[in-house]
């Protein structure tokens, strides 16, 4: 690294030419790095502590919906990043054998008692003593936080930090991306220097479980997920419960071909998890409420039978037609593979022309064998040269389709 220069603190973007005076009344510092330098110090591989899923440092957040396994999932990694004699974790490497064997375990929704209960019970399944559990530090405070981490730090030096959950550590007016991305960069900041992993648990908003694995299912400002270098969802199996499925749905470190497909993890009633080394696709792991199926048949049978407009989305409990429109598009988003269509009105019946003077029924093409027909006439539907007859691809006379509601198609689980 170069030797820093400072800035002059009466004069922004201007070095002083007088360096050491200014030295001694500038707080800012400069400091940067040659591509050069970059290239020759560092390797072209990524330092990951769990196959190429975790990095070895920076901000990562693993969200999911309640009751889906979140905190026994990091309690569990807690507890191996502490041991000595596991190479491994859930199958995929694990490499904390290279940094300090200590955690940090930030809990914000369960207590002592509640935390070691489940504790206990995550040891039994992998007889684990308790004297294993030295390295494994858990505060149970979520007030100046930051500072607390920092204070930890100093004299602990952990290479992993556990938020559980995120929600309850941030202050009470970051509720702008803009704030949330200033706290976040202060735990950034911590990652950098400490050279430690800090994952945070979030939740996911109540239609995930409708939707595919995606990084737009978290809750709140998309500046979470954007200052994350990685994002994960845990969700459970649509027809097992007693199965996960572990998706890396961002990864600016992770190879493609681990987003594509979950990880599906056993979860035992010891609330630990065993891999099952079956990779799904995560397309397959959405699944239509019976609820949301019972609603769009009240739906099309009330408009089959006439009810529109307001008087619709009163009856489907909605307060507007507006609201009924959001959740007919959230409806249509996030299901596939509709039925078959149903087939296109015939324009040529009256009651759909209307026996409109524009519809092209009113201006129906002249026989050309009718010797009643003249031949002289500048109907463009009767042309003297065959040349002058419009063409089959002419757009401009074939008729309209009408607009076909999208309700009118059910489609299936």
């Amino acid at each position: 690294m170069y030797e820093p220069e400072y800035y002059d603190a009466d004069r922004w973007g201007v070095f002083s030419d007088n360096y050491e005076e200014k030295k001694k009344k500038s707080k800012v510092q400069l400091k940067y790095y040659a591509g050069e330098e970059l290239v020759t110090a560092y390797s072209e591989n990524i330092p990951y502590l769990w196959g190429n899923i975790l990095p070895k440092s920076g901000l990562v957040c693993l969200a999911g919906e309640s009751d889906c396994g979140k905190s026994a999932f990091l309690r569990q990694l807690a507890i191996f990043n502490c041991l000595n004699n596991f190479g491994t974790f859930l199958g995929l490497n694990f490499e904390n054998n290279k940094w300090h064997k200590r955690a940090l375990y930030i809990s914000t929704e369960d207590n002592q008692a509640y935390f070691a209960a489940t504790l206990r019970r995550q040891c039994k399944d992998f007889r684990i003593e308790p004297r294993h559990l030295s390295e494994l530090k858990v505060i149970f405070e979520s007030d100046d936080i930051i500072e607390k981490i920092e204070m930890f730090q100093k004299t602990h030096h952990t290479n992993l930090i556990i938020i559980d959950c995120l929600n309850d550590i941030l202050p009470t007016q970051a509720t702008s991306a803009v704030a949330i991305r200033k706290f976040l960069s202060k735990l950034q900041r911590i990652a950098e220097d400490h050279q430690c992993l800090i994952i945070m648990t979030h939740h996911t908003n109540k239609y995930a479980h409708n939707r595919r694995p995606s990084k737009y299912n978290l809750i709140g400002s998309p500046a979470l997920e954007a200052k994350c270098r990685t994002v994960i969802e845990l969700r459970t199996d649509p027809f097992q419960r007693n199965f996960k499925h572990l998706c890396v749905v961002k990864g600016n470190y992770t190879p493609d071909g681990e987003k594509n497909k979950s990880y599906m993890l056993e979860f035992t009633p010891n609330l630990t998890f065993k891999n099952t080394y079956r990779r799904v696709d995560i397309d397959t792991l959405t699944l239509m409420p019976d609820y949301i199926a019972d609603r769009v048949e009240k739906y099309n049978r009330l408009r089959n039978g006439g009810v529109k407009g307001d008087e619709l989305a009163k009856a489907m409990g909605f307060a507007s037609r507006g609201s009924l429109s959001v959740w007919a598009k959230k409806y249509i988003k996030n299901n596939t593979e509709p039925s078959e269509p149903q087939p296109t009105p015939d324009l040529k019946d009256p009651k759909d022309s209307k026996d409109s003077i524009d519809s092209p029924d009113s201006h129906p093409s002249p026989d050309p064998k009718d010797p009643n027909n003249p031949k002289d006439s500048m109907d463009p539907n009767n042309p003297k040269d065959p040349k002058d007859s419009p063409s089959p691809s002419d757009t401009s006379t074939s008729p309209k389709k009408p607009r076909r509601n999208p309700f009118d198609i059910l489609y299936p689980l």
